[in-house]
């Protein structure tokens, strides 16, 4: 996703599965992948969702190889946070992890999805929150969303916040009290 935030469509096809790049060749996966960015918009953040494991038969031949398939719902050239979203299937190699295939679609609703959302019931919701934000799965913007409606579940945010986390709370916490 990083390179595709940073508009380097040829660092993406590097990262992709040789066997599977050989078929469409290189011009016309770069092609593809900026087809997406036409419907969907580039993606200007990493707003990850999910991720799911697999096994993925990508040949004929019936080689299985372990899949992990990446969820993103980032905001774009052309789309608020979550009506896009962009998924990569991440196949073992023996070169280690490639891209398998890169996908985008809208979502039928277009209302924003907060996927990182625990319900406010859930003791340990702060702190896996504050957790995912450190390893970088998630955003201080998404970070700061769900704080903030831990904090209006009544649960206690008591947490060491670095400056754009604390940042964001504010600015999650002013954007809502405006409304």
């Amino acid at each position: 996703m990083g390179d595709l935030i940073n508009n380097r469509v040829d660092l993406a096809v590097d990262k992709m599965e040789p066997e599977l790049l050989a078929a469409p060749g290189r011009s016309r996966a770069e092609g593809a992948l900026r087809t997406l960015f036409s419907y969907c918009g580039r993606p200007l953040d990493r707003e990850f969702e999910r991720d799911e494991s697999r096994y993925f038969v990508p040949f004929a031949t019936g080689t299985r190889r372990s899949q992990r398939t990446f969820k993103y719902t980032p905001t774009t050239t052309t789309s608020p946070k979550g009506v896009c979203i962009w998924t990569v299937d991440v196949v073992h190699t023996n070169d280690g992890l490639r891209v398998a295939s890169v996908k985008a679609g809208r979502r039928v609703s277009t209302e924003p999805f907060t996927a990182a959302s625990p319900p406010a019931s859930d003791p340990d919701a702060v702190i896996a929150i504050v957790n995912a934000y450190h390893r970088k799965s998630i955003t201080a913007d998404s970070a700061a969303k769900v704080l903030v409606d831990q904090i209006g579940a009544g649960r206690s945010v008591s947490v060491q916040l670095d400056t754009a986390l604390e940042a964001a709370l504010k600015r999650e916490m002013d954007r809502r009290r405006s409304q």
